[in-house]
């Protein structure tokens, strides 16, 4: 399992302000993309809105729904198409996965973030950045990436915290671009999803289904998946539900609000309270682990924990309320695509060719939207106005299927 919680103190990663070697990977994708990503084509619609405020010397964060971990990749390639490179906010554990992937994230621009507790550091070199850099900063306001091709998810506190101090030293325009991230498969990956669930079906023991409508089958696998992932305490609560004909999204919810001891909630409900006590919980065993240092057995134990931990946040992700809501294959793809991740702990493939669609947005001067208080960091509802506006700009190109182009 990929490591992701360290008992040594976590130091800060400052970004790489030389262009070389950036210049020197660009060569590199046209073949990485289309043969290892399975990523046949992209574009970038509204790019002149981005190099417009680069033309007015602005200071730029640009606002990115988080679905894939290639997302990044392709906003390089979105930076390439402006002319102008970026700087990016990466989670510290992929600086410490490996020395060459930590050295080349730095080298293409990244910096780190301590994702659970404050990490001054990071903030600080941002609003820097933003103040007086010649590049755009990105950041992902949903902290990770959701697998949720078409939704955006709840948004973390810290993007209205740097536009609040930025605002504050900024003696230049401050310029929120959003970045609408869509994947459209170019070929139906139904067959390739199917031929998964055939083998699921024969080692899990489950009867073959091959003739069911597809809805059905996954959440069939989706029910199983969760017993087998989580262990007895699911498999008691989830058969529970069965007899009561519950359906999947209330079955989970209950599991996991017993599980963290919070009030019952549809799992994919923002406003429940699970994804703050999950939040706590993983702050209160990193504290944990830092006291472990030169311990080794301590260490193990406590990173059992967090690894159970993840495995429940994953958990948390599943719904077919969102498949049923509207069951697109890239929605089938994803919500199958999640649980597979949870059991193998490294990223799905895309099982088909795809498009990426990168559309940003015009920009938004904050020092102007902030008098006319409409999109206000020193407002308390900043978070869910600047989430409203993600949705919908992501909402305006969903529609725009790039079959038949």
């Amino acid at each position: 399992m990929t490591k992701r919680y360290f008992a040594e103190p976590y130091q800060f990663v400052v970004p790489e302000e030389s262009t070389w070697f950036i210049e020197l990977f660009r060569h590199i994708t046209p073949f990485y993309y289309p043969w290892v990503l399975n990523l046949k084509r992209w574009s970038f619609p509204g790019l002149e809105y981005l190099q417009e405020s680069y033309q007015k010397n602005a200071g730029i964060l640009l606002c990115s729904n988080h679905q894939s971990g290639i997302d990044p990749l392709l906003l390089g390639k979105l930076a390439e198409a402006s002319g102008r490179w970026i700087h990016f906010i990466a989670s510290h554990h992929l600086f410490k996965e490996g020395e060459i992937l930590g050295e080349v994230i730095r080298r293409l621009g990244g910096y780190s973030i301590f994702r659970d507790g404050p990490d001054l550091s990071s903030v600080k070199k941002t609003i820097d950045l933003l103040c007086k850099g010649k590049r755009a900063v990105l950041v992902f306001p949903e902290g990770t990436y959701l697998k949720q091709n078409d939704r955006i998810g709840p948004l973390l506190e810290g993007t209205g915290l740097i536009l609040r101090n930025a605002l504050k030293k900024a003696t230049r325009p401050m310029v929120v671009h959003l970045i609408a991230v869509k994947y459209w498969f170019l070929e139906d990956p139904m067959p390739s999803l199917r031929h998964k669930w055939s083998r699921l079906e024969k080692e899990w023991g489950l009867r073959n289904a091959s003739q069911e409508d597809d809805l059905n089958r996954l959440e069939a696998i989706l029910r199983t998946g969760v017993v087998r992932l989580l262990g007895n305490e699911a498999k008691m609560v989830l058969q529970q539900g069965f007899l009561r004909n519950e359906d999947f999204d209330t079955a989970l919810g209950r599991l996991v609000a017993n599980h963290f001891e919070v009030e019952p909630a549809k799992v994919g409900d923002p406003k429940a309270s699970i994804g703050l006590a999950i939040r706590k919980q993983r702050q209160g065993l990193i504290r944990e682990l830092a006291q472990t240092a030169g311990f080794p057995k301590e260490e193990e134990s406590v990173q059992e924990k967090l690894a159970s931990l993840l495995k429940w946040e994953s958990v948390t992700t599943l719904s077919m309320d969102y498949v049923r809501e509207k069951p697109t294959v890239e929605r089938i793809w994803e919500s199958f695509a999640r649980l597979e991740e949870a059991f193998t702990d490294c990223e799905s493939v895309f099982p088909v060719p795809v498009e990426a669609v990168l559309s940003v947005s015009d920009g938004i001067d904050i020092s102007a939207q902030r008098k006319g208080m409409s999109l206000d960091p020193q407002m308390g509802d900043f978070g869910s106005k600047l989430r409203q506006r993600m949705q919908n700009h992501l909402d305006s190109i969903t529609l725009k299927s790039p079959i038949g182009r």
